[in-house]
């Protein structure tokens, strides 16, 4: 399984919380107008692929972290971020399993203020995804 085809899957996953803003996609372009509309930003940050088993057929180790980036209007009250960033950490909850991918844990990191006229709160999402080499 790809990187690509793993963030594709977690992005699917993603687009399933409920009241979710809309979702940039990673290296588009977007117009942020004025910051009066909440919205999202998905990128993954990947790790070197381990060997977790020996030999030709062994398994390699794919992890890393989707950061989901909640942007929401500056003076909007940043409870509303927060809440919305739990939602994200319940439908990333550790132990869920998206086909092979497993989440190992999710949490919020400390909100900034990002893009201009918006408060941007950092959502992590660790994940492994185990698979057999093949020669």
């Amino acid at each position: 399984m790809s990187f690509y085809t793993i963030h594709q899957a977690l992005d699917t996953h993603l687009k399933t919380v409920v009241g979710l803003p809309p979702l940039q996609e990673e290296n588009v372009r977007i117009k942020i107008g004025s910051g009066s509309k909440p919205w999202c930003r998905s990128t993954m940050i990947n790790n070197p692929t381990s060997i977790s088993t020996v030999g030709p057929s062994g398994y390699s180790r794919l992890n890393g972290i989707l950061q989901v980036d909640l942007y929401f209007p500056s003076d909007s009250k940043y409870a509303l971020c927060y809440a919305m960033a739990d939602k994200v950490i319940e439908k990333f909850q550790a132990g869920t399993q998206l086909g092979t991918i497993r989440i190992i844990n999710s949490y919020p990191r400390a909100g900034f203020g990002g893009a201009p006229n918006y408060y941007t709160l950092p959502v992590i999402i660790e994940w492994e995804n185990y698979e057999q080499r093949t020669l």
